[in-house]
């Protein structure tokens, strides 16, 4: 998890006090790019539960951070 409960429910408290259309829960799978996904991909991104594909334009850092 990207942060702790408590701070979840304020930035999700503090978003919809604004206003804001916001999606709570969701998966997201990220991709190596700069690159779309094939349909085939997608569709079994989604049977892995991704609700919401993304890709990074900076894979010479994920790189770097796993050859250590």
């Amino acid at each position: 998890m990207l942060c702790s409960l408590s701070v979840r429910q304020i930035l999700i408290d503090s978003t919809k006090q604004q206003g804001c259309n916001l999606h709570d829960r969701g998966t997201i799978m990220v991709i190596e790019g700069p690159r779309f996904s094939t349909k085939a991909e997608s569709f079994m991104f989604q049977s892995f539960g991704a609700s919401l594909i993304g890709m990074t334009a900076v894979p010479e850092v994920t790189h770097s951070l796993t050859s250590n």
